[in-house]
Formats: structure tokens, C-alpha cells, sequence
């Protein structure tokens, strides 16, 4: 059964690593923006691939997906009201954010899967 409270904790953590990331790269004064903004996504979505299947285990690749679906969503909605971007004009965008941040997701919820069932397998050896 999906757990609401699951997907709920997911998006926190990962926006909590985010937040967490972003202030070490500018703590560091980083100031590749390509870096920085390829770092923070990687952090964000993988954190919500690792973190869907330990609370929805049940449902993983499901709240994996809604996970990172909802992240990008919110980061349409920051950048079209701190940036002042006309994101939803660009359909092509869209579609691309959604594929990548999705499939970056449920790629680490099947590494992740596969990663304990091995452990499960090695452990009752």
C-alpha cells in the first residue's frame, strides 16, 4: 500500500539535502553555475530515488516517480516567481525536465533495489 507519510518524508529529505548542498557550494564560493546546478539536481534526485523505496516499500518505483514529479513542479513554480521565467511556454522544457529528473530517479530506486536484495541474498548465506 503507498504510504502518504513516505512520500511526504522523501520530498522533505530531498529538499533538505538540496538546501544543504546548496549552501556548502556557496559556502565554498563556487561559482560554476553549470557545476552547481548539475550538483544540486544530482543530490536532489538521487536522494528521492534512495529514500522512495526505504519509506514506500511497497510501492518504490511509484513513489520514486511522484517524488521527482513533484520536485519538478516546484522548481517550475520557484523559477516562474524568484526568476520571473515563462517556463510553461516552452513545452519542449517541460517534457525534458519531467524524463530527466524521472528516469534519474527510478534508475537509483532500481540501483537501490537491486543493492539491498543482494545484501538480503548475501545475509542469508
Amino acid at each position: 500500500m503507498f504510504s502518504l507519510k513516505g512520500l511526504l518524508r522523501t520530498i522533505g529529505v530531498s529538499l533538505l539535502s538540496t538546501i544543504f548542498v546548496s549552501f556548502i557550494l556557496g559556502f565554498l564560493n563556487i561559482n560554476n553555475v553549470v557545476l552547481s546546478i548539475g550538483l544540486i539536481f544530482i543530490v536532489s534526485y538521487i536522494t528521492v530515488g534512495i529514500t522512495a523505496p526505504i519509506w514506500n516499500p511497497l510501492t518504490p518505483y511509484f513513489a520514486s516517480y511522484i517524488g521527482s514529479l513533484i520536485l519538478t513542479i516546484l522548481n517550475f513554480i520557484v523559477a516562474i516567481y524568484t526568476l520571473d521565467t515563462f517556463v510553461f511556454f516552452n513545452p519542449e522544457g517541460i517534457n525534458n525536465s519531467i524524463v530527466i529528473s524521472s528516469m534519474t530517479s527510478l534508475l537509483t530506486t532500481f540501483i537501490f533495489i537491486q543493492i539491498m536484495k543482494k545484501k538480503q541474498v548475501n545475509k542469508h548465506d
